[in-house]
């Protein structure tokens, strides 16, 4: 909460930035997570690879920062567009639509095109 401000907790395994439509779903449990586990029309990132683990998800495209968030998998599923996991401007992993992708290395920001 402190890395991206301007969130709201809303419980031990939610939290959502109303002004970024961003939210950070954490697993209860074991889970498995595929594009499924992504809201259809949204760009997610998961800390686990196969787009598994705690989940930072949003609907619009645009570049946010996810530094803060250990990014292993990206997910895209929205109906057109590709969304890249990027270090800067250096691209380690891009999903189409209605896909996702492992992620191999550090990331600090996505860039989602519609």
């Amino acid at each position: 909460m402190a890395e991206i401000p301007g969130g709201v907790l809303l419980d031990e395994n939610h939290a959502v930035w109303p002004e970024l439509g961003m939210a950070l779903e954490t697993p209860s449990g074991v889970s498995t997570r595929t594009i499924g586990g992504c809201t259809t029309g949204n760009v997610c990132v998961f800390d686990g690879y196969g787009a598994q683990g705690a989940k930072l998800s949003w609907s619009s495209c645009g570049i946010p920062t996810v530094s803060a968030f250990t990014v292993r998998s990206i997910a895209n599923d929205r109906p057109t567009g590709y969304a890249q996991a990027r270090s800067g401007t250096t691209v380690h992993a891009t999903a189409y639509a209605g896909s996702y992708a492992n992620v191999y290395g550090a990331v600090n920001n996505v860039r989602c095109v519609s």
